[in-house]
């Protein structure tokens, strides 16, 4: 599940970035509201860093919680990142309640991600029990 994870990370990390320079060099203009895309980006970027953390701290996860929170933080992004994105171009007043609709659906996978997050903090046990 490392490499997977790693593999994804890179890719979303990747995608993210290139996104943010050629949207800012290639459709930059000073008529187009960039609220959506700039909450897009923070969100794809701060979710794919905190997948990547992961990936170097699943020695501690059992790979099946872990496996939970690849697949709720991957979808996140797609489901919730891409109708935001695509609002970039200024869709049709239909197209933008469709995908706005998309995007709240995205944005509950992202939090199906950050309560396994909490369940595995309380669910933690160590192998490394101090005794006083």
């Amino acid at each position: 599940m490392t490499k997977k994870t790693l593999i994804a990370s890179g890719f979303l990390g990747l995608a993210a970035i290139l996104l943010l320079v050629l949207v800012r060099i290639a459709f930059y203009s000073p008529d187009i509201d960039y609220a959506f895309f700039n909450t897009a980006i923070t969100l794809h970027i701060f979710h794919t860093i905190v997948l990547l953390g992961f990936a170097f701290k699943n020695q501690y996860v059992r790979e099946s919680r872990l496996r939970y929170i690849y697949y709720f933080f991957v979808g996140g992004i797609v489901v919730s990142c891409t109708p935001l994105y695509i609002m970039l171009f200024e869709p049709s007043n239909v197209l933008r309640i469709i995908l706005t609709s998309v995007s709240i659906i995205g944005s509950g996978l992202f939090i199906g991600g950050w309560i396994t997050i909490v369940y595995l903090g309380y669910s933690y046990k160590s192998k490394y029990k101090k005794t006083h």
